[in-house]
């Protein structure tokens, strides 16, 4: 496993970026990468070759380095982000080394080649705003600064994957519970009866963990997951309401504008991309 370290100041600049949508399998084609690239598969799986052969699947992001063979090694269905940046990077598989270039300065950020995220949704919002742009005639300012603010959500999710790995494995289940049943009614005495723990000290636990109540984090994650859709699809804002577990649209709408500040029909506006096949 190689890891990169990513001068976010010094030489840093947003190339392209796009989406593609594969309803058949594709095999990702072979060439000499002239720049950095970064993938983020939102379904199928991505089977792509630089140093090793890597299966990117949904959720999961992968990165390849300038001046390095790149292919695809298998067909496969997929919708994929992509982007490509130039810059200073470091890479090494010594992760020790890595992590301390980007500690000793704050211009730097680190992770993995390949890693789960913990919250796609961001990933996929920003994706689409960067998009948005991409085509425009706004000027290369905006674009960068796009391009950072992934790279650094992208950081701080790998480091919350890492810090993870101490925490209590169980509560790491419940939040995963929760991601996959995003869609439903779920309570905190619920959460405590499935899991056998005291509903008291399971609240406990997402105060410690999440700096939230559970209350709060479960519709974080709902009004999260909301705005993945309002970007990534077509479905009426009743029935994003529907598919996020809210029974009714119009708490559903006041909770979206209390949480994001705006309208769910007005995000979507805002923030849409263009979507390429």
């Amino acid at each position: 496993m190689r890891y990169f370290a990513i001068n976010l100041e010094d030489g840093f600049e947003y190339d392209y970026s796009g989406r593609s949508i594969n309803v058949k399998p594709m095999r990702h084609i072979a060439r000499t990468l002239r720049n950095y690239e970064l993938f983020f598969v939102l379904s199928g799986q991505l089977w792509i070759r630089q140093e090793s052969e890597l299966c990117v699947s949904d959720g999961e992001i992968c990165m390849h380095v300038k001046n390095a063979r790149q292919e695809g090694t298998k067909y496969a269905e997929n919708d994929f982000y992509w982007l490509h940046f130039d810059g200073q990077v470091l890479a090494s598989e010594d992760y020790e080394y890595i992590k301390g270039v980007a500690e000793q300065d704050k211009k730097w950020i680190f992770f993995a080649e390949k890693f789960k995220l913990k919250e796609p949704s961001r990933i996929s919002v920003i994706m689409s705003l960067i998009n948005h742009y991409a085509f425009g005639n706004e000027g290369d300012t905006v674009k960068n600064y796009l391009a950072k603010a992934l790279l650094t959500e992208l950081a701080n999710q790998y480091a919350a994957t890492v810090l993870s790995e101490g925490r209590e494995k169980r509560f790491d289940e419940i939040l995963t519970f929760i991601a996959r049943n995003v869609n439903s009614d779920i309570t905190i005495s619920a959460l405590a009866e499935k899991f056998s723990y005291n509903p008291k000290y399971l609240s406990a636990l997402f105060r410690k963990n999440t700096g939230m109540t559970a209350r709060e984090y479960i519709t974080d994650k709902k009004i999260d997951y909301a705005k993945h859709l309002l970007v990534s699809t077509t479905l009426a804002v009743k029935a994003v309401a529907k598919e996020t577990g809210f029974d009714d649209e119009y708490y559903f709408m006041r909770t979206f504008k209390k949480k994001v500040g705006i309208t769910p029909k007005n995000y979507r506006k805002t923030y849409s991309g263009c979507s390429y096949t």
